[in-house]
This record gives C-alpha cells, structure tokens and sequence, in this order.
C-alpha cells in the first residue's frame, strides 16, 4: 500500500510539473486518503511502532503543496 501512496506523490509531482494543478490536487488528495487508510490499519492491529512518520509528512508537505499552487491557502 505504500508503495500506492509513492506513486501517487510522484503523480501529483508530475502533474505539477506540466502544470496541470488540479491534477496535481487530486492525485495529492488520494494519497493522503490511502496514507491515513495504511495507518489506521496499523493503529488497529497496534502495530503503530511501524508507521512510516516520513511518509506521513511527505504526504501532508505535498498536499499543503498542492493547495497553495491551486490558490487554496
């Protein structure tokens, strides 16, 4: 599922590159979607020693990222 989560950070990346934001947004907003999925899986097997903080940072830089090149700030 992480893996998932990657390549949509890399999607939303280079949607923003050709500067298709709204593309850009959507694919950012799926990846925080699946991220928070992987960790309340993980939080409900208490398996929260494994929960992958850069990844969850990553993934709320990009979408902050994301909404401000949208003019959504």
């Amino acid at each position: 599922m992480e893996e998932e989560v990657h390549r949509l950070l890399e999607d939303s990346a280079c949607a923003k590159a050709k500067k298709d934001m709204g593309t850009a947004l959507t694919k950012a907003k799926e990846a925080a979607s699946k991220e928070k999925k992987i960790r309340q899986l993980r939080e409900s097997t208490g398996s929260l020693d494994q929960v992958n903080i850069d990844l969850t940072f990553y993934v709320f830089y990009n979408l902050a990222n994301m909404y401000h090149a949208n003019g959504l700030h």
